[in-house]
């Protein structure tokens, strides 16, 4: 099972819930979680999920995160003497 929690900003955290069988019992292993940013392959995601992402991640959103991104990698760039 999958819940997801978009952030203003774009991207989406991710929790991926797991149970195993062990002995007939169901047991609940520590959650996985993970963020997906706008761009990002979601080929490999279940299908609830990129159906979050894809409704989330609107031109405007994408736009948005990718003006956010490019400032804080300017903001990161040595100053020339």
């Amino acid at each position: 099972m999958f819940t997801t929690q978009t952030l203003a900003h774009g991207p989406v955290n991710v929790m991926e819930h797991r149970q195993v069988q062990v002995e007939g019992e169901t047991v609940s292993l520590p959650p996985r979680a993970y963020v997906l940013s706008p761009g990002d392959d979601l080929s490999a995601q279940p299908g609830d999920v990129r159906a979050v992402c894809e409704a989330w991640w609107t031109p405007e959103r994408v736009a948005q995160y990718q003006a956010i991104v490019q400032a804080a990698e300017d903001a990161a760039e040595p100053m020339a003497d």
